[in-house]
């Protein structure tokens, strides 16, 4: 496990049997009947109802400088949450990561966070603004670099889909683990 390291930029490309599980049933995902079932049952309203932004492909969007969120909006973010939500890091914990520490997981923000059935998701528990707070410095010390958004999907899978434009994440993504880098096997509309 790493403590204070260098940022981990590198591009992700997992070749793990829990990787290519997630690898082979977004692939399922792109077959027009499960892309059909996914669509109702994640967008009642449709697809084009979102409020997604689409990235043209194949166009530059100015110069990359390895970059990450500064600290400073995560902590806005988690100092502005009514409702904070802890959780060991899944992508680390089904990736069984020996890299960083599982325990620097997801942080849950909103009302819906509070709607998220914790026996379901190890290690979650409603959190202070101060362990948020700490657990963001352990994450930015230990190499991690922040996500912050808000995904539709991931208001599916924790079961909280009333309350989506009332929750927020910030994942502290490595290399070796983030299920983010998959995403690019399944559907576009994901």
């Amino acid at each position: 496990m790493k403590k204070k390291g260098k940022l981990d930029l590198k591009p992700i490309e997992m070749n793990t049997r829990w990787a290519n599980k997630v690898k082979k049933r977004a692939k399922y995902g792109k077959l027009p009947i499960i892309k059909q079932l996914y669509k109702r049952r994640a967008y009642p309203d449709g697809v084009e109802n979102q409020t997604a932004s689409p990235i043209p492909v194949n166009v530059s969007l100015g110069t990359y400088e390895d970059q990450i969120l500064p600290h400073t909006v995560t902590e806005y973010f988690i100092k502005k949450a009514g409702t904070i939500l802890l959780m060991d890091c899944p992508c680390r914990t089904a990736n069984k990561c020996e890299n960083h520490d599982i325990n620097l997981g997801c942080t849950w923000l909103g009302k819906g966070a509070s709607k998220i059935d914790l026996s379901r998701w190890p290690g979650a528990h409603i959190a202070t603004k101060e362990e948020a707070l700490e657990r963001e410095r352990l994450a930015y010390e230990n190499g991690l670099v922040p996500h912050l958004g808000k995904l539709r999907s991931d208001a599916v899978i924790y079961r909280v889909l009333d309350y989506e434009n009332q929750f927020m994440s910030i994942c502290h993504c490595c290399s070796c683990c983030c299920v983010v880098s998959l995403m690019k096997y399944g559907p576009a509309f994901i």
